[in-house]
């Protein structure tokens, strides 16, 4: 699907709305599909930092059932009747399924979704959570285990791509897989830019020519060729090279470009506000770009931050 079309078919990852998008493998692995090959297979990853209360959106429990009489024998009670304004805030049914009153705008993708229940991640802190999450993996303590799973993605069919895992406020890490599968990982939008674009003051061509020879008479000396530190920093090195050349950076200037593409991306996303290339909204439009654009193979976004807080006062 070409990038232009993407973006017409309605596809948003907004603050206030909770989507876990696969575009390819993951879709189809969901509608129980084969007829797609490797080569069309593209994963977004959203991870949504604290969590949100599943009672009320993705996992609820019939409150005809789990009522606070039964609560010794149930051991949940939702409690949807406490909540302000609670008329009319019961179980959506969708399909025979049944989705909380606060899956919001969740609800016209839920046809597109495969939803798994009850998982216990089995951690007593986010952080580890998070970790296991990343990686599919317990961590050992707080130390995540393995490689993380858009490592492994990104290593089976990214090989081709600027970027094949690219990271936007998420951690990632690589312990078995190529070089080349490793995660990109920057903060924002802003920083995603300032890594497309040329560093100042910027090399003339004769200075770039000499430059470059020097560094590849290095990486070709047999001592370089037996150092795995200077052939990652070599291989580090042209990617970045390439990544600057194909001058990718146009893609992502959401606020800097009047154009009537970005435009459109703008308003899809709902992008707007002094700080906007920090916003979830502009990481959720950056990793559908880098992805429909060729840039990458793998996308994982931060598109939520401090959703539970543990505090009375704080309860919304």
């Amino acid at each position: 699907m070409k990038r232009r079309d993407f973006l017409k078919s309605g596809l948003f990852l907004g603050a206030g709305a909770s989507v876990f998008s696969g575009i390819g493998l993951p879709g189809q692995l969901a509608l129980g599909s084969t007829d797609v090959s490797d080569d069309e297979y593209y994963t977004i990853f959203c991870y949504f930092s604290g969590g949100w209360d599943i009672l009320l959106s993705l996992d609820p429990r019939d409150p005809n059932v789990f009522t606070a009489g039964a609560l010794q024998t149930t051991g949940i009670y939702p409690g949807y009747e406490l909540l302000e304004g609670s008329e009319g805030l019961m179980l959506e049914g969708l399909g025979g399924e049944m989705y909380g009153p606060y899956a919001g705008d969740l609800i016209p993708w839920l046809p597109e979704m495969t939803i798994i229940r009850g998982m216990s991640m089995e951690t007593l802190t986010h952080v580890a959570g998070m970790r296991r999450f990343l990686t599919g993996r317990p961590p050992s303590g707080l130390q995540a285990r393995g490689s993380a799973i858009g490592t492994w993605l990104a290593a089976a069919k990214g090989e081709q791509h600027v970027i094949p895992n690219l990271c936007l406020g998420v951690e990632t890490y690589n312990v078995d897989q190529p070089n080349f599968a490793t995660g990109m990982t920057v903060n924002s939008v802003e920083d995603l830019i300032r890594a497309l674009e040329r560093g100042q003051p910027e090399l003339s061509s004769g200075e770039w020519a000499q430059l470059d020879g020097l560094l590849s008479q290095f990486a070709a000396c047999e001592s370089s060729q037996k150092s795995p530190f200077v052939q990652t920093a070599t291989y580090s090195r042209l990617r970045s090279k390439d990544m600057v050349d194909a001058e990718y950076s146009g893609l992502f200037q959401f606020m800097s470009s009047n154009n009537p593409e970005m435009q459109a991306i703008r308003d899809l996303f709902g992008i707007q506000g002094n700080t906007a290339l920090q916003s979830p909204e502009a990481q959720g439009a950056a990793a559908v770009i880098a992805l429909t654009s060729g840039l990458s193979r793998v996308a994982s976004v931060r598109v939520a931050t401090a959703l539970d807080t543990h505090f009375e006062e704080n309860w919304t």
